[in-house]
Formats: C-alpha cells, structure tokens, sequence
C-alpha cells in the first residue's frame, strides 16, 4: 500500500485448477482477467484494490493442459519439476496491473497494434508507448530539425516523440506519432526465436528477425469526470485530476454499437470502448502501429512484419502516409504533426534518425 490508502495496490491470485477451455459446464470465472474490488478500505482496515485473477495451467503452452505435461491427472499432486514456464499470460495481466490496457480489438476485426506487442497478443515485449506511460524509458521531444541516434527500445527505454505541441503536464496522455528502434532482443527475443502457442492450442504471431523502425499513432487523451458521466468535451492530458476521474477516451476496439466489453472495466467506469459519449471518435484508435506502406489504412489486419519496419532510407510524413489517418494526414485533432524523418541507418548499437521540422 505504497500511497497509505488503505488498498493493497495489487495482488496476483493464481488458482490450482484447468483454464475453463478444459472443461465441460458452467466454469466461467475460470480464465484470466484483471479486475478491482468495490470494498470500502483504510488503513485500519486494508483491502484488496486491483488483482489479477489465473488458472495454473497458463503456465504451460505447447497446445497441451499442465495435467497432461505434469503426467499426473490431480493438478495437486503434479510434479512440474520438468516442464517450462510459461510467463506470456502473467506478464500480460500484470501490464494490466499497472494500468495499461489491452490493444488488441475485442471484436475480432482489425489488428490496429500489430499483435507483436505484450498488451496487444501477449507476444513480444513492451511497446514504446506502454514503457513511456510507465515510466520505464524517456523520448525525445524534438522542437527543431535535428538528428537522433535512438538506441533499442528493449535495452534502452528510447523513443522519439512527435507533436505539434507538447502539453504542460508533460503527460503521455496526449496524441503524437511515437518512433522506437525495433530490434530481435530483451522479451522480443523469444518470441521472434519459437512460435507461441497458448496452453489450448491457439497459435500466436512471430516477430520479424530484422531490425527496424516501429512508428506508432498514439491517442492516448484522457476524459474526466466528476459527476459519472463522460463527454467529449471533458477532455484532458492531466492523468492526476483529484477532483474526479478519469479514463482513456479511445481504444483499439472497432465500435460496433454494442455494449460487450463491460466486463474489461472497473465497475466505477461506463464502458469508454463503444465511445457512446461522442459518435465521432469511433474511429479513433489508442494505439496504431503506421506500416511502411502507403496502401494500408486505418483498418487492417495484417500482424507486424519486417516489412512494416521502416529501414534505412524510408522516409515518414503525414502526407505519404495519409491513409492510415482518420483525417487524411492530420492527427486526430485535426493538427498538422508538423515533423517528418528520414532513417539514414540501422545498426547493432543505435537508429539514426533526422528529423525535420516543417
């Protein structure tokens, strides 16, 4: 209880029983979420605040349940001393822990993150934005046309960050474009090295091997509210309001008008993934990785590969990439990003990039 609160700011519950994927009847709690508690706490009396609920058997993949690899059928009594741990699903719900959200889109429709990314496909490791919001890494925030030697984000915590106009509470929840030295090493390495395939058989993207940059489209602006209901005019890149709450504005999942994505919430919150508050940000994604390609749009499925890297001599600009933005090569906002790049290398060590201001 680091703030003196009263909750306990996290507890991780891992429960001796198959994923309900493995079993017959009504054993619909048994799966793996993160969820919080709506229980009264102080410091006399401490409760639970945020948890993350999952089943033993997310710690073993290759398509077979822990009885199976374990060769015992009581999960009890299993020796586990001879199989592999699989991390992906504990690394994934803790990123919910902290408060990162999943990117992926509930609906099954588009892949606007790319997959490869730990929130995203539980795959890979963390994206640039997920390591700035945490305060795990740093970006540049250029003014004026300069050139950068951006190290690996997986070593290093380095992005670029582009925006027409930096905010004062020097939040990264705000909109930009966000650029990382994508490279096949730290939590990317596994998984660019072996095909992840989940304990029940579901099969997961590959990394490309190759180095590159990874641009992303970030929307990451925040509502607030002191009343329960969110609008769009409440909007706001201050994440530290006392006087209300607040919640990301967008999301990765496509709005189709339905309200399936309640359960995802704290009870607290309306469901801010159909965006009922506003039509017009139904088309807005939190999270979007920009191929290198000038014929992709802002809905796409393909997963990220090498050939989505921008290398050494690609050239970004709003304007070549329109496509992939909602509004025709401006940000949501409807701002000019006011920057371009060119990628003059990719080494082993670091990315050099030149930014130029327009």
């Amino acid at each position: 209880d680091k703030d003196g609160d009263g909750y306990l700011d996290g507890v991780m519950l891992i429960y001796a029983y198959p994923d309900h994927t493995f079993l017959s009847g009504d054993y619909g709690n048994l799966w793996a979420y993160c969820y919080w508690t709506t229980k009264n706490a102080s410091l006399m009396n401490p409760v639970p605040n945020q948890y993350f609920w999952a089943s033993y058997d997310f710690m073993y993949s290759q398509g077979s349940k822990a009885s199976e690899r374990t060769g015992k059928s009581d999960l009890g009594n299993g020796e586990t001393a001879h199989c592999n741990i699989d991390a992906h699903t504990f690394i994934h719900e803790m990123g919910h822990m902290f408060g990162l959200t999943d990117y992926y889109d509930y609906s099954g429709r588009y892949n606007p993150a790319g997959g490869f990314s730990m929130q995203d496909m539980n795959v890979g490791g963390h994206d640039a934005f997920s390591v700035l919001a945490l305060g795990w890494g740093k970006a540049y925030i250029p003014t004026e046309t300069i050139n950068i030697n951006l190290k690996p984000l997986q070593s290093s915590g380095e992005s670029i960050l582009l925006t027409p106009s930096w905010n004062a509470y020097n939040s990264p929840f705000d909109e930009y474009i966000l650029v990382e030295y994508y490279t096949d090493e730290g939590l990317n390495a596994l998984d660019t090295t072996y095909g992840y395939m989940s304990q029940y058989g579901k099969s997961y993207p590959m990394g490309p091997k190759e180095n590159g940059i990874r641009v992303w489209h970030v929307d990451a602006r925040l509502l607030y509210t002191a009343t329960g209901e969110f609008s769009a005019s409440k909007m706001t890149t201050n994440p530290s309001i006392t006087s209300g709450r607040v919640l990301l504005c967008m999301s990765n999942t496509f709005d189709d008008g339905s309200d399936d994505t309640a359960a995802y919430l704290s009870p607290l919150a309306q469901d801010p993934y159909d965006r009922n508050y506003d039509a017009k940000y139904a088309e807005y994604n939190l999270l979007q990785m920009i191929r290198n390609s000038q014929y992709a749009s802002t809905k796409t499925k393909d997963y990220l590969s090498s050939i989505n890297l921008f290398k050494k001599g690609d050239t970004f600009s709003m304007s070549t990439y329109s496509k992939q933005f909602v509004n025709a090569g401006k940000l949501d906002s409807g701002k000019d990003l006011g920057f371009e790049f060119v990628v003059n290398a990719c080494n082993t060590t670091y990315a050099s990039i030149s930014v130029k201001k327009l």
